[in-house]
């Protein structure tokens, strides 16, 4: 199997939002990069599908078209609980402003941590 090398640095986060196909489910963002993010759901989707990511980075309301990398079952959901979903998300189209938005918050958390912030 062919390694995915991430191309931007991520953050953890706990931002909630939605994704949307046909209909809309909500979902917490677990961590975000400029490239694209991990989301948890109660609902899976198909790899490669195309949907409607939507949600607030740093008090601004971001919406974005996301191509589906990435779908399992989250292990860690206990058993009494219904299943969860984690996705991992690629941005296909930020509108604009967004990117510069998203390097904003994810190089201000890398600077809070003490590490070098990306160059790209």
């Amino acid at each position: 199997m062919e390694s995915r090398r991430r191309r931007s640095p991520r953050i953890s986060t706990s931002l909630s939002g939605s994704l949307a196909g046909r209909r809309a489910h909500a979902v917490e963002v677990l961590d975000l990069s400029v490239s694209g993010c991990l989301v948890r759901c109660d609902h899976g989707f198909d790899l490669d599908a195309i949907l409607d990511l939507s949600l607030e980075v740093a008090g601004e309301a971001l919406t974005a078209k996301v191509r589906v990398m990435d779908s399992s079952i989250d292990g860690s959901t206990p058993a009494d609980q219904p299943e969860e979903h984690l996705i991992g998300l690629e941005f296909l189209a930020l509108p604009a402003g967004a990117q510069q938005q998203i390097r904003r918050v994810v190089e201000g958390e890398l600077r809070g941590r003490g590490a070098d912030a990306p160059t790209e």
